[in-house]
């Protein structure tokens, strides 16, 4: 149940967002703000992409931009406050990087275009850089170890730098806040990847450190998901997931719609 008291298997904004921005990619055949803000809308309002018909877990940023879009047009979130630094646009990035899984730059671009209608602050921003391009090397072949030192490479902050550049093997988990920082957020998920050997291991890992589970969970998922591939996950955890099939569909669509396009 959780604190939503959802069935087994049912998710939350985390995943609802991420099949708003991979509908609105594929739609489009490419990022338009105005169109996947609109799918935010529709989400908050009427329950678009939700699991059981109603929306549960919005974030106050978030509430605030698609107000803001409402209202105004406003296609990019306020950059300032320390809610935009939140972790709600980290959770949902991976259409971006599976749509233009074929060219990184473009992958980065799109992670970042969707973080800013929503949560615009510079920590947010790079930490979707970074994530975009770790997913983005894992899926074309790099090992996770060599996917996160060439990613580091591209420069960083000095505050990202010492959050996720050290091995996180072996930390104590106390070390490990899992909030809605979105920096913390990052480094808890990479913490779960690198203290496990499996993708159910990771998440479990991931939604066990409690407070923001659903998000801590979503992020490593992302990337444990990358690094191990569908048909690795353990058959009970796929059997029970409301919309499944829909799911993995839109994921195959993802793959091939980027390519058409060019």
């Amino acid at each position: 149940g959780g604190r939503f008291n959802l069935p087994a298997g049912a998710w939350t904004d985390d995943t609802a967002m991420a099949l708003c921005l991979a509908d609105s990619l594929i739609a489009n055949g490419g990022f338009d703000p105005a169109d996947l803000l609109q799918r935010f809308c529709n989400w908050a309002e009427h329950g678009d992409n939700t699991s059981t018909g109603v929306t549960v877990g919005i974030g106050q940023n978030t509430l605030r931009a698609l107000g803001d879009y409402r209202r105004t047009g406003r296609l990019m979130a306020e950059p300032f406050g320390a809610k935009n630094d939140g972790n709600g646009s980290l959770m949902r990035l991976s259409p971006a990087v599976c749509f233009a899984s074929h060219h990184l730059e473009t992958a980065i671009d799109f992670a970042v275009e969707q973080s800013h209608t929503t949560h615009a602050s510079p920590i947010a921003e790079e930490c979707c850089r970074f994530t975009a391009a770790l997913i983005y090397k894992i899926l074309r072949g790099a090992a996770y170890g060599s996917a996160k030192e060439d990613s580091l490479a591209l420069g960083w902050s000095d505050t990202l730098m010492s959050a996720v550049a050290a091995p996180l093997a072996g930390v104590d988990d106390a070390l490990i806040p899992s909030g809605g920082y979105v920096l913390d957020s990052l480094r808890a998920a990479l913490w779960c990847i690198e203290n496990t050997n499996s993708f159910e291991n990771a998440v479990l890992l991931a939604v066990n450190l409690g407070d923001d589970a659903d998000t801590t969970g979503a992020i490593t998922g992302q990337i444990a998901g990358a690094m191990y591939g569908y048909s690795s996950i353990d058959p009970e955890l796929k059997k029970g997931l409301f919309g499944e099939r829909r799911i993995y569909v839109t994921s195959q669509f993802l793959g091939r719609s980027f390519a058409d396009s060019q």
